[in-house]
């Protein structure tokens, strides 16, 4: 443990020195505003969502207010990305600190790789990922769940994703649990209804009756009906 706390010290120093902080500045954040625990999780192996949303939940337990999902093949190329990220979250026109924001991923323009919330998160799902999520698929929920009136992509904010760093012989270092993706739209529509429950709770706007109109069931019965008969079959009641 002591070893790794001096590897972290070293690689930090290296980093915060090419952002050209002066020496004092980096004594500064490393004995006064960062703090490292170390922690195990043996029975999540292979499940690194779980891991990470694991971590998320013992940082909310000790009152920190936002929470990065970060890799260790991950390099931010982005001087002062921290209060970026955060101002992307507090100035939510709608609802301060509420969604979810991320940097340009180069390699995956389509949904947050490294998500980044704030503890506003934890309250409303009770997690960073559903548990079901153990490795893949967790970035396209949390990328979606909240709609696009509440996920906010950082543009100014850049990553560089190593994918490749530290793998030997396979895809991933672990196992891919293909069923996540058949649970995806599941675990959508039930977070849908989280986000709901949570802002009529706190007298808040609403989300937009599109995102959680699947779960209206004469609008899923209707839908469903349509689907199923062409349009000469479709009574004139509901044209």
């Amino acid at each position: 443990w002591s070893e790794l706390r001096e590897e972290f010290r070293h690689r930090a120093t290296y980093r915060m020195l090419e952002q050209l902080m002066e020496e004092a500045d980096i004594n500064a954040v490393l004995e006064e505003k960062l703090s490292l625990k170390l922690m195990h999780f043996d029975h999540l192996e292979g499940a690194p969502s779980q891991v990470v949303s694991q971590l998320m939940l013992s940082a909310y337990m000790d009152n920190f207010d936002y929470f990065y999902q970060v890799n260790d093949d991950t390099i931010i190329t982005s001087p002062n990305w921290a209060p970026k990220l955060v101002a992307a979250l507090a100035s939510n026109p709608s609802i301060p600190n509420f969604g979810v924001t991320g940097p340009s991923d180069s390699n995956n323009e389509k949904i947050f790789t490294h998500s980044f919330v704030h503890r506003t998160h934890i309250e409303v799902f009770g997690h960073l990922f559903p548990p079901f999520f153990k490795n893949w698929w967790s970035d396209d929920w949390i990328s979606t769940v909240y709609g696009v009136e509440h996920t906010f992509r950082c543009e100014d904010v850049t990553i560089k994703h190593n994918v490749n760093a530290q793998k030997t012989s396979s895809l991933t270092r672990y196992n891919v649990d293909q069923s996540a993706q058949v649970q995806l739209d599941k675990e959508l529509r039930k977070g849908h209804v989280q986000v709901d429950e949570w802002l009529k709770k706190n007298k808040l706007p609403r989300l937009s009756l599109p995102v959680i109109c699947g779960y209206i069931p004469l609008v899923t019965y209707l839908a469903k009906g349509l689907q199923a008969r062409t349009a000469e079959e479709i009574p004139k009641a509901l044209l």
